[in-house]
């Protein structure tokens, strides 16, 4: 397996992980946990957990987002390496002057 083999692989494993975090995790912002009131300011403009907690779908789109961004890096990178392979000798001597 590549470079590019492993990459895809390690890549394809976090956004598992991170989606599964999202929708079973303690990230869900409807975890039991999350329903705890701690309750900062005063009363009628309080900062509670439920509040400042970012929703599940804001969650989502943020994933999915930062999916299609690394899957066009990707692309990115693969294009450049693409068309600059060979125009680079790999021994010189000096600093090429």
């Amino acid at each position: 397996m590549g470079f590019l083999g492993m990459y895809a692989l390690i890549t394809t494993l976090w956004i598992v992980l991170l989606y599964t975090a999202i929708q079973k995790g303690p990230l869900a912002p409807d975890h039991e946990s999350a329903h705890q009131s701690l309750t900062v300011g005063n009363e009628g403009r309080d900062l509670t957990i439920e509040l400042a907690a970012a929703r599940r779908h804001t969650l989502h789109v943020g994933l999915v987002w930062w999916t299609l961004g690394m899957i066009l890096a990707t692309i990115y990178f693969c294009i450049v390496y693409w068309l600059f392979r060979g125009k680079v000798p790999t021994q010189m001597d000096g600093y090429g002057h």
